[in-house]
């Protein structure tokens, strides 16, 4: 009885010790397994690391080449001269759409408030007027049963014993009728004070109509730009420069970069200090709200097919006419709001 006792318990350890070794077994198997993917992955890093690195020294070596000419000095100055009006006129139409955005909001929260104080004045004032009603009723009973009370204090003896006995029962219905009315009249000053702790409600942002007409602005605004820089032939040239290497772009002579050197600068002074800007402005944004149309009823930016008459009469007579919505100018699909 003994030994078969013992072969079982050596056959229970032996169970034991190979599931051990088949779950040991299962968790290298699968560490291994996530080594693999882990040593996969940082292969595959490395060999991007690798490509940008060389695609960096093969750019270094062209851009060598490239100025190794001294005149091509000048035309890295010009081609970074628009890079820099084109990330300029950008950073002007995000600082001028959270302008706008930050106004309107304030706008629309204090229109919020005006509201909510508007209907809450007007609660108060209904309530007052009905407390004013039950005030009146129970200064009246008051009154009622103060006259009843001197009645009987006037009745003496056994005559008056029996006048008094209606009057009593006059002052107890006038006491009937007095309770729910102070109840009432408690339940309105408790529900007055409610109403007057209230707080306005959270405000919950900025509306469709809101972000649209803020949208609109600065489509405005963008499409302005972009006239004003045609006119003097920059426009165009600043898209190029962000868009295309420099080893690609050429601005002509040495005097050539020297006259776009000075105007560029000078333009971009220029911009704001146009005395028909506000008035172009303000007709563009005008043509916009009058044409523009959104897909849906959520949508806040406007279709850009519905912009294409505006771009075209924005050109002012120039040749050089831009939807700035269809082709992004400005990078001014990242400005927009939501």
């Amino acid at each position: 009885m003994t030994k078969k006792h013992s072969g079982q318990d050596g056959t229970g350890e032996g169970d034991d010790r190979l599931m051990q070794l088949f779950w040991n077994r299962a968790a290298l198997k699968k560490e291994f397994q996530r080594l693999r993917e882990q040593r996969y992955r940082l292969e595959e890093t490395l060999k991007q690391q690798q490509a940008a690195t060389l695609s960096a020294e093969t750019r270094i070596e062209s851009l060598a080449k490239l100025f190794a000419n001294p005149e091509a000095g000048f035309n890295a100055i010009v081609y970074y001269q628009f890079r820099n009006l084109w990330n300029t006129s950008a950073a002007e139409l995000k600082k001028f759409a959270a302008e706008l955005y930050r106004k309107r909001e304030e706008k629309e929260r204090q229109r919020e408030v005006m509201a909510f104080n508007r209907d809450r004045s007007q609660r108060l004032a209904d309530v007052a007027e009905t407390m004013q009603g039950v005030v009146t009723d129970i200064s009246r009973l008051q009154g009622e049963i103060k006259r009843q009370h001197a009645r009987m204090e006037s009745m003496r003896g056994i005559l008056g014993f029996f006048k008094r006995r209606p009057l009593e029962a006059e002052i107890l219905a006038a006491k009937a009728r007095l309770e729910p009315l102070s109840t009432e009249y408690d339940e309105l000053n408790s529900r007055q004070s409610r109403i007057a702790a209230e707080a306005p409600p959270q405000f919950q942002g900025v509306g469709i109509v809101g972000k649209r007409m803020t949208n609109l602005a600065v489509i405005a605004l963008a499409q302005h730009m972009h006239s004003y820089y045609s006119e003097k032939g920059l426009a165009s040239r600043a898209r190029d420069a962000v868009i295309m290497p420099i080893e690609e772009i050429r601005y002509g002579t040495k005097d050539q970069c020297t006259k776009l050197m000075e105007l560029i600068p000078i333009a971009m002074a220029g911009l704001k200090s146009d005395p028909d800007f506000s008035s172009r402005l303000k007709q563009c944004a005008e043509s916009l709200i009058a044409d523009a149309q959104f897909l849906t009823e959520e949508d806040t930016i406007p279709s850009a097919d519905s912009l294409d008459q505006v771009a075209r009469n924005s050109a002012r007579g120039s040749s050089a006419s831009c939807n700035v919505l269809a082709q992004d100018f400005w990078d001014i699909y990242s400005t927009l709001i939501r």
